[in-house]
């Protein structure tokens, strides 16, 4: 292979068509598959169109626009192709080396959903999808199917605020889903060992309602604090499906003996009841409950010695109920201008907007002196109109 590209690379060839000799050069490295040498290659090729010097890179900040532009367009189009190839090849850790300065995740993330899992790639393909984020609900399952919940509980709550929302509520929902099925299926083969016979009842809360025989002397059917753990990501749930199934758990939960509820963090120390209360209201149901009980911590919990965390289920809980009116108002009140909620929390703009009184936002962020949030307003709401 190396005589044929020296004899593609002659003096003769180069003073004939320079650019000519490199493409033929990257199409030999091409067809080799030495993406790495076709890299340089395409680089060379690509400097030499710009009349720049082809060995060495040079400074990129000492080019004048809009030479320095094409010299960077240039780049990530021989990172495209080379990527691109690295990923029909198979060397997808390599082929992410290309891919991430383009920011383009679509084929590699497909190719690594594609694949057969042995034990030769499963920590490459984890190591990709989950911690170098390009297919992070693939990362999530592998880790879960293959290194068990203990682990998959442990990765995520590690890379959880590096994952976009959406992918952290899917996470959520397949950790609930595993998690209840293990915990179903434990439950009805106790209840079948000591009865004969399987259970007629679908849900935990059915099976341990009438069988309180089931937890008694600190009996347990699942690791508890895999199970505290994953009610406590149900908070990100909004379908209707996982929700059931996560407050499906806390009602077993509910039910364990107190040695194995251990308090979390307020508003929901009373792991358990509270997460009930949030999951049963975003399921239409004892919603008045719910909105003073977690109105009520909202109020008497300081976000000084709190934090927002409170002020922030509350929001949530109101703008699930699409109350989004009150929702504003309750943020007006008990949220200090200059203070910044989570990422998590609904934002009071969008509040506004569903509740269709942005005058009544335009009116509290004058009170608060926040004059950037009512620039938005009046930016968005000009917008709005003159679109409408």
């Amino acid at each position: 292979m190396s005589e044929k590209l020296f004899e593609i690379l002659t003096p003769e060839a180069v003073d004939s068509s320079a650019d000519e000799t490199l493409s033929r050069l990257a199409g030999e490295l091409r067809e080799a598959g030495q993406y790495h040498e076709l890299f340089d290659a395409r680089l060379m090729q690509f400097r030499h169109r710009l009349g720049l010097g082809v060995d060495r890179p040079g400074n990129l900040e000492e080019l004048p626009e809009p030479l320095r532009s094409q010299v960077e367009e240039s780049y990530l189009e021989a990172c495209r192709e080379v990527g691109g190839l690295m990923v029909t090849a198979g060397r997808f850790r390599e082929a992410w080396v290309y891919l991430r300065p383009v920011g383009d995740k679509t084929q590699l993330a497909q190719a690594l959903a594609e694949t057969n899992v042995d034990e030769k790639n499963l920590d490459e393909l984890v190591e990709l999808s989950l911690h170098e984020g390009v297919n992070p609900e693939l990362g999530f399952r592998l880790v879960l199917g293959h290194y068990g919940t203990c682990n998959a509980i442990t990765t995520l709550e590690g890379v959880m605020y590096s994952l976009p929302q959406e992918t952290q509520r899917t996470a959520a929902q397949t950790l609930v889903r595993h998690l209840h099925g293990e915990l179903l299926g434990n439950v009805r083969g106790h209840v079948e060992r000591e009865e004969g016979k399987p259970p007629a009842e679908a849900t935990l809360a059915e099976l341990v309602a009438e069988r309180p025989w089931l937890l008694e002397n600190d009996s347990y059917h699942i690791d508890t604090s895999h199970l505290s753990s994953t009610v406590r990501f149900g908070r990100l749930l909004v379908d209707r499906e996982p929700l059931q199934l996560a407050l499906d758990l806390t009602e077993y939960g509910r039910r364990l003996s107190a040695a194995l509820q251990f308090p979390g963090d307020e508003p929901f120390l009373d792991v358990y009841d509270s997460h009930r209360l949030l999951f049963a209201a975003s399921l239409g149901e004892h919603v008045d409950e719910a909105v003073d009980h977690f109105g009520r911590k909202a109020r008497e919990l300081a976000i000084e010695e709190h934090g927002t965390g409170a002020v922030e289920t509350y929001l949530i809980l109101l703008t699930r109920l699409g109350r989004h009116a009150e929702a504003m108002e309750v943020w007006g009140e008990l949220v200090p201008a200059g203070v910044q909620l989570s990422p998590y929390a609904p934002r009071p703009l969008e509040m506004a907007r569903r509740a269709e009184r942005i005058d009544r936002y335009l009116e509290l962020c004058r009170q608060r002196n926040d004059y950037l949030s009512y620039a938005a307003a009046l930016v968005e709401s000009r917008t709005a109109a003159s679109v409408g």
